[in-house]
């Protein structure tokens, strides 16, 4: 007879599932006694927001302030310049002071009717006519800041460097706009210090002189003649003053110092447009004289759409303009560019 094996007992599922579960937390229990021993410490709380103090905005200031401050700043620089200068005026054999750089053999008002050609406004003009006013004989830096004062538009019209005026490339250099006041030859005037443009001068001779204004002024792009009524007179000479600036693409303004003027006769040839001045406010440096003037250049400018005036550095035509304003009701204040770039060539 065989005996039969006893059957080996299994422990139960059951008991395999504790076990498991005593292991697993076993392990989480171990795993967390070691975070915690290296976790790294939460940062310290942050420091309650320090209150601002709000910054007030600083002043926005215009270009035409800026410009002033600067200008401020030289001016002392130039004092003593200036006083030198007045003790060499005091010596000129001329007698010819720097505040009577135009003289009055100079101031030829010319004739009422318009240049051989006439240069042709756009038609909207009439409704909003322009005025240009050049300021001739700009050469301190004070005079500059008077300029920037007025609060209007005029065109510095700025002496080339020279004895008498060696800061003017420095004075061009802060101008929104400015143009170059060419000493030409006059019949009965000349004046110490300046380098003159002469009837008689080479082709050479003038291209020597005027490359020397153009490495002082890098970015000029129009003149105008101080004085000249000799040279303005001469058509050979223009036509050669005209062949100079125009190869550079140079724009030429007549100052009409002389009814003998030549200026519209070689631009005619030339098929250019010709800005000549119209007005000269200051002849008589009386303010009631130029305040007359004012009003007769805002006359031509509403009668034909432009107009361009010419005056000078001194106090009286400077008081004159500031109390001006409402005469110039009606047009508008521009630089001698604005006009000329939109004028055409009428045959």
């Amino acid at each position: 007879m065989k005996h039969k094996k006893p059957k080996r007992k299994h422990p139960p599922l059951a008991l395999f599932f504790l076990l498991g579960l005593g292991g697993v937390a076993t392990l989480l229990f171990l795993f967390l006694i070691l975070h915690s021993l290296f976790e790294t410490p939460p940062p310290p709380p942050l420091p309650p927001p320090t209150p601002q103090v709000l910054q007030q905005p600083a002043l926005s200031i215009t270009r035409n302030e800026e410009l002033l401050l600067r200008l401020e700043e030289m001016i002392g620089q130039q004092q003593q310049q200036m006083n030198a200068q007045q003790a060499l005026d005091a010596n000129d054999t001329n007698g010819t002071s720097y505040a009577e750089l135009t003289p009055k053999t100079e101031v030829i008002i010319a004739p009422k009717e318009p240049p051989r050609h006439t240069p042709v406004a756009p038609k909207e003009w009439t409704k909003k006519p322009k005025l240009a006013i050049i300021m001739d004989d700009i050469g301190y830096l004070w005079q500059a800041k008077e300029l920037l004062e007025l609060g209007f538009k005029v065109t510095p019209s700025v002496f080339p460097q020279s004895a008498k005026t060696p800061d003017t490339p420095k004075i061009a250099s802060l101008l929104p706009f400015y143009m170059i006041h060419i000493p030409l030859e006059a019949i009965e005037f000349y004046q110490k210090g300046q380098e003159w443009f002469f009837v008689h001068d080479t082709p050479e001779a003038l291209e020597q002189k005027f490359q020397k204004i153009v490495r002082d002024f890098p970015t000029m792009k129009y003149l105008n003649n101080h004085t000249g009524s000799k040279f303005t007179a001469d058509i050979p000479a223009m036509r050669r003053l005209y062949e100079l600036i125009g190869s550079r693409g140079f724009v030429f303004v007549d100052s009409r110092t002389t009814a003998e003027s030549k200026a519209p006769v070689v631009a005619k040839e030339r098929k250019k447009p010709l800005l000549s001045r119209d007005v000269f406010l200051d002849n008589s440096r009386d303010e009631s004289a130029i305040r007359r003037q004012i009003i007769e250049a805002v006359g031509i400018a509403k009668k034909r759409g432009y107009a361009v005036a010419i005056g000078h550095p001194h106090p009286e035509t400077f008081r004159a303009l500031k109390g001006a304003k409402q005469l110039f009701d009606g047009v508008d204040l521009v630089y001698v560019d604005e006009i000329y770039k939109a004028l055409s060539f009428k045959e």
